[in-house]
């Protein structure tokens, strides 16, 4: 006995609501998950209203998702449904874990770190006395300073936290008590790679 379409689809002004995802929405789940993975890999929380903009999307986008996963089961007795492909509603969450997944690792600010080392290496040796003005350092889009504390080297990230401050550290001796004494809040270190460190401080 086939299903019994509900009467809310029938009014369904457009038929996609009632089939499989394809490439064109699978397309800005890809396009949100790149910039998920952008926003998230700076060396703290990532930037405020960029975050608060990829919620919203994610979740418009998972309601769309549900609405025609819904619709699909609902009619997929209709002879017109035989010839979708209910396997397309896999691809979206298989996206979504890759990039949680991804991000979780810490791939993303790992994979823009290892392209901007170069240019992190070049600021100490122009900048031997306080804060430096802002700059840009490669995949990362703006520094707001560069501090010498010894043989230590902290760069301040604009981007990297929400309320104190973040950034990257070159600790060629590891994060010091010198370091950590320096500052009323106290910063925290990870280890990133080699000599050098995440820090965040205040947030």
């Amino acid at each position: 006995m086939m299903n019994k379409t509900p009467r809310f689809l029938d009014r369904l002004p457009v038929r996609w609501l009632t089939t499989a995802p394809g490439w064109w929405f699978h397309g800005w789940i890809v396009l949100l998950g790149v910039v998920a993975m952008w926003d998230l890999s700076y060396p703290g929380n990532g930037e405020l209203l960029a975050l608060l903009i990829l919620v919203y999307a994610v979740a418009a986008s998972v309601l769309v998702w549900i609405i025609r996963l819904i619709g699909w089961l609902s009619t997929r007795g209709r002879s017109e449904h035989t010839s979708t492909r209910p396997w397309r509603f896999l691809i979206a969450p298989v996206i979504g874990l890759a990039v949680i997944a991804l991000v979780e690792t810490g791939a993303p600010l790992l994979v823009r770190f290892a392209l901007s080392e170069s240019a992190f290496e070049t600021r100490p040796r122009s900048a031997r006395r306080g804060r430096q003005p802002t700059t840009i350092v490669s995949a990362f889009t703006r520094l707001t300073g560069v501090e010498h504390i010894g043989a230590n080297v902290l760069f301040y990230e604009k981007h990297g936290a929400f309320l104190g401050s973040a950034g990257f550290a070159y600790l060629p001796n590891g994060p010091s008590g010198v370091i950590r004494n320096k500052y009323q809040d106290a910063p925290q270190f990870t280890h990133l790679m080699g000599d050098w460190y995440l820090w965040t401080a205040g947030d």
